[in-house]
C-alpha cells in the first residue's frame, strides 16, 4: 500500500504546470489601455497550454488610484487574454486569483 501511495503522490506532482502573467507591453503612457496574457506551462513566455478559464476567480491591476478590475477574460490560442485601463502614472501590479476545479 505505501508503494502504490507514493506512486500516486508522484503522479500528481507531474501534472502541475507554472501558470504566469505577461503584459503586452511594459512601459505604458496614461490613460492608456494594457492588454495582459495569462500563460500556462513551463516553456516561457510561450504556452504549452490553454489555461482554465473556470478555475480563475479574479484578475486585477492595483496602484495608487486603487484596485481595478481586469475585463473581458477570453481564451485566445493557447494564452488566455484581459485588458485593463492604465488610470494614472507610476507603478502598477497585476495579480490573478485561482481556485482548483
Amino acid at each position: 500500500m505505501r508503494r502504490a501511495l507514493w506512486l500516486f503522490l508522484g503522479i500528481v506532482a507531474l501534472e502541475g504546470h507554472d501558470l504566469y502573467i505577461l503584459p503586452e507591453r511594459f512601459f505604458l503612457e496614461s490613460p492608456s489601455t494594457l492588454k495582459i496574457g495569462f500563460h500556462n506551462g513551463d516553456a516561457f513566455p510561450e504556452s504549452e497550454a490553454r489555461p482554465v478559464l473556470n478555475r480563475v476567480r479574479d484578475t486585477n491591476l492595483i496602484s495608487a488610484a486603487g484596485v481595478l478590475p481586469m475585463m473581458g477574460l477570453r481564451l485566445e490560442g493557447k494564452r488566455a487574454t484581459a485588458v485593463g485601463a492604465i488610470q494614472q502614472p507610476g507603478e502598477q501590479i497585476l495579480t490573478i486569483r485561482t481556485c482548483r476545479t
